[in-house]
């Protein structure tokens, strides 16, 4: 009877071992359970990628594009948010930089037909370009530039006249200077633009009439530019002009003396002109082309220009009534005529 009583004992425990064991395989895990990471999907975006180099300011015409570029897909994130997607859009383009094997198309890497970089493209509507040769004398010691505005002042010489110098030309815009031009108008060609001591040329923009007169002062004349302040260059101003009479004059010098000219019979009011002072000199001819000056430095006025000093004061003309000025002892006074 012990033996039985064993051997259920036995088979019961073994029961129970088989019905633990199972319990604890269904048990959950314990500790932290590592959380599950979903692989992210790859966002791609067809884009147009170059397969061949393309020299800088190449038209693009069909069988370029169909030779040189594709539609390629990568990677969303790896490509500009600006980069081309449709390869029909480069038809009829230029390329401005040199295009490399695998590069995306932006379009900064395109310009259109308006965007060339040459001297034609950059000369404004209605005007002509124009090319002079200047020295650092004529161009302001060198230092004009590209994107520069000009005046233009020249020295007449007429027959039976006495030069004159005037003002002729204003605004002019400078395109280039020597031979390099540069494609955006903000950065200048060189500094100093033209080298000392150097012949070389400007370009300017003129219009046809402009372009008339700056051909005729360059064939005919002496002529220098003068640089202008950029906040200038839409200013015009009337002068009218200058020649050696007017600024001695104007300075007071003895050479030229002003009297009043009234004129008889009538109310008009007396007028300032401008008379020469006798120097002295005497002019003998013989014949129709001999000529022989004497008392050149005598004379009855060469004690006065003996007398004249280092600086000249400055001169106020009175008022006169048919009466001439001379000069006398440093000071001016006033004589009248017999």
């Amino acid at each position: 009877m012990n033996r039985r009583a064993i051997i259920v004992a036995l088979l019961a425990s073994l029961a129970i071992a088989m019905l633990l064991w199972s319990k604890l395989q269904k048990a959950p895990p314990v500790g932290p359970i590592a959380p599950v990471v979903q692989q992210p999907a790859i966002v791609k975006k067809a884009v147009v990628v170059s397969i061949k180099a393309i020299a800088a300011r190449t038209m693009l015409e069909d069988a370029i594009i169909k030779d040189a570029f594709e539609v390629r897909e990568l990677i969303a994130s790896s490509v500009p948010d600006v980069a081309i997607t449709n390869i029909a859009s480069l038809t009829g383009l230029y390329t401005s930089v040199t295009i490399l094997p695998g590069d995306i198309m932006t379009p900064m890497r395109l310009m259109d037909a308006n965007q060339i970089p040459n001297l034609a493209r950059a000369v404004p509507p209605g005007r002509r370009a124009v090319s002079i040769a200047v020295s650092k004398v004529t161009s302001v010691g060198g230092f004009i530039q590209q994107g520069d505005y000009v005046d233009i002042i020249a020295t007449f010489k007429p027959k039976g006249s006495e030069s004159v110098s005037k003002i002729v030309l204003q605004n002019i815009q400078v395109l280039a200077v020597g031979g390099s031009y540069q494609f955006s108008g903000g950065i200048p060609t060189m500094t100093p633009a033209i080298a000392a001591a150097k012949v070389d040329l400007i370009t300017l923009a003129v219009t046809p009439e402009e372009l008339e007169k700056v051909i005729q002062l360059d064939d005919s004349t002496t002529f220098k530019f003068v640089l202008k302040n950029p906040n200038d260059k839409d200013k015009r101003v009337l002068t009218k002009g200058a020649t050696q009479r007017s600024v001695l004059e104007e300075i007071g010098h003895p050479d030229y003396v002003r009297v009043t000219s009234t004129p008889t019979g009538t109310s008009e009011p007396a007028k300032i002109v401008i008379a020469p002072a006798d120097n002295g000199k005497v002019e003998i001819m013989y014949g129709a082309t001999g000529r022989r000056e004497i008392y050149k430095y005598g004379g009855p006025a060469a004690a006065k220009y003996q007398r004249l000093q280092d600086s000249m004061p400055g001169y106020t003309p009175p008022v006169m009534s048919g009466a001439a000025e001379a000069y006398s002892e440093g000071q001016y006074m006033q004589g009248a005529e017999e």
